[in-house]
């Protein structure tokens, strides 16, 4: 792993202390500087303890009343976690809803379906919403795990709905926007955008809602950035950020903050526009699949290149750069945590680099390849792996 680190700014000279001091002088300093020295060295020591550790993991998991759940986590690729009361809600290929506690990975309840789950869900005050494999968006009360509506849609959800007031809206793989009333799974209104004739990823943009103005933001296979009102679907502006491969797609989730948007496509650029459509700024070898992160000051992109960048987000200039590709590994996921920038890799590790500098500063090999995104869970975060199981890290 090879990180760069670029300083801005030209640190000052500072005059040596002792500079024209005899040395008999010297030696009551001296014993000062040897006392500063063992404190640093102390501090260091501390600085680096591990900043996570593994808390439980679950493969084979126990049911309600302690019956077991026969039917282990198999191909589970989505997960959500509500922070509030670290429960976690896993969703599997095998059509499979689970809802564990956060402190033992406990199953509290199980709800059995015929298609496979693949998004993340998105949770209100009492219900999941979460999209299938078959085009149907369910409705589950998340404290017993009772299904409440399904609307069947007309193609596979992959990413995860997003709840605006009393609706909710989600992008299917077909380039298709759909919102549907949270009461009853109702139809409320669809946008569409014309897919390319070339190949396109497997993936879908997650639409995103800049709530002071009601508008929400979603990317398209096209390599499109659409802005639409929330409330009824009506386009607002459209903008082109890629049209220079064959892959073009804007899978990513846009990154909403203040009055900016982010988004990157798989091609390139990445860009930053104002809430209007007006470009900012652009790196166009900036290439990746998925989502901008940001500690409310940087900016962080990991790119089909096998390298996590920080970008100051006023003008997308680079402040450092971590190279990952000399240990062969590409990044999958990335999740900010206080001062650690948490990296899923596809030989099955997690890495935490540190966001001031990009160091690495910690990493654990889950096995297999990790499924799905890496998220918040209470105290920590959770990961799932290829092998079926579920691992939750805490804070040290």
């Amino acid at each position: 792993m090879n990180c760069h680190f670029r300083i801005t700014t030209a640190p000052e000279k500072v005059r040596p202390y002792f500079q024209g001091t005899r040395s008999l002088k010297v030696r009551p300093y001296l014993f000062l500087l040897g006392a500063l020295l063992s404190l640093c060295l102390v501090t260091t020591a501390c600085s680096s303890k591990k900043p996570y550790r593994l808390k439980w993991e679950r493969g084979k998991l126990d049911g309600v009343g302690g019956s077991p759940i026969r039917s282990s986590l198999h191909g589970a690729t989505t997960l959500y976690t509500d922070r509030s009361e670290s429960v976690i809600y896993v969703g599997t290929r095998g059509g499979r809803l689970i809802a564990l506690a956060g402190k033992r990975g406990k199953a509290l309840w199980q709800l059995a379906g015929e298609a496979g789950y693949e998004a993340p869900a998105a949770v209100s005050d009492r219900v999941l919403y979460l999209g299938n494999l078959d085009g149907s968006m369910v409705a589950v009360e998340r404290q017993q795990g009772e299904l409440l509506w399904e609307y069947q849609g007309d193609a596979e959800l992959l990413s995860q709905p997003v709840i605006f007031k009393e609706l909710v809206i989600f992008g299917d793989s077909a380039n298709t926007v759909v919102a549907l009333n949270r009461s009853d799974g109702s139809f409320a209104w669809k946008y569409r955008e014309d897919p390319p004739a070339d190949l396109t990823l497997r993936g879908t943009s997650t639409p995103v809602i800049a709530s002071e103005r009601g508008w929400l933001f979603v990317g398209f296979s096209g390599g499109v950035l659409a802005a639409l009102e929330a409330a009824t679907g009506r386009l607002l502006w459209r903008q082109q950020i890629a049209s220079q491969s064959r892959q073009i797609d804007v899978d990513a989730t846009p990154l909403v903050l203040g009055e900016r948007v982010y988004v990157a496509s798989v091609s390139g650029p990445l860009v930053a526009m104002d809430l209007t459509g007006n470009l900012l700024w652009s790196k166009p070898q900036l290439r990746t699949q998925l989502s901008v992160q940001d500690d409310g000051e940087h900016l962080f992109v990991a790119t089909l290149d096998s390298r996590v960048y920080a970008l100051d987000m006023q003008d997308g200039n680079q402040l450092w750069e971590c190279d990952l590709a000399g240990d062969g590994r590409v990044p999958t996921s990335l999740l900010i945590d206080g001062n650690h920038l948490l990296v899923a890799l596809s030989d099955g590790r997690v890495a935490a680099l540190s966001v001031q500098d990009g160091n690495l500063l910690w990493q654990y090999k889950l096995g297999r390849q990790i499924s799905g995104r890496l998220l918040q869970a209470g105290d920590g975060f959770v990961a799932m792996n290829g092998a079926e199981t579920l691992f939750y890290f805490s804070r040290r």
